[in-house]
């Protein structure tokens, strides 16, 4: 996604609230442009699944000096990983109205977990999506004592090997 693009939506289509750019070869540096575009302050729902954000692609939230109005973020097979969540986690405050997280496939485990919801508050998301991820019963246990969760009222955690220890 060049630059052009990114300022091209962000000057010229000021109602949009909502952008679905899925699987477009998006790279980090495209998702960090798009992520510190002037477009983020309206949008309310993001979809960036199957582009391969990189290890740094989500630094950019962490940049942001104002809070976005993003209520849906979906973030499936963008390969997040640990730095990813990290990066997630550390601009959590900045996402005061998310409500919906997506982060299917992204071979997530319990130390991502943990990075990206034990110590940050998500006080207004209502469904996370782990779908096929690597969480085992390890991540189950680590979501189960989160106090930041406490407004979830869906998750999905199909395809992740929990296991009989991961359903007690």
């Amino acid at each position: 996604m060049s630059q052009t693009f990114v300022s091209d939506i962000s000057d010229r289509l000021d109602g949009l609230r909502a952008l679905n750019v899925h699987h477009n070869q998006l790279d980090g540096q495209g998702a960090s442009a798009l992520l510190g575009a002037p477009l983020m302050a309206r949008l309310e729902r993001l979809v960036l699944s199957g582009n391969p954000l990189s290890p740094g692609g989500l630094d950019a939230l962490g940049r942001r000096e104002a809070p976005l109005a993003l209520e849906h973020l979906s973030l499936n097979t963008c390969g997040v990983r640990w730095i990813g969540a990290k990066a997630l986690g550390d601009a959590a405050h900045l996402l005061p109205n998310l409500r919906e997280l997506h982060l299917n496939h992204n071979a997530l485990t319990h130390d991502t977990i943990a990075a990206l919801f034990r110590f940050v508050p998500w006080p207004n998301l209502e469904e996370l999506s782990l779908n096929a991820n690597w969480l085992g019963a390890m991540g189950v246990r680590v979501l189960a004592n989160t106090r930041s969760l406490e407004s979830l009222s869906r998750l999905s955690l199909g395809n992740n090997s929990l296991g009989e220890a991961g359903a007690a």
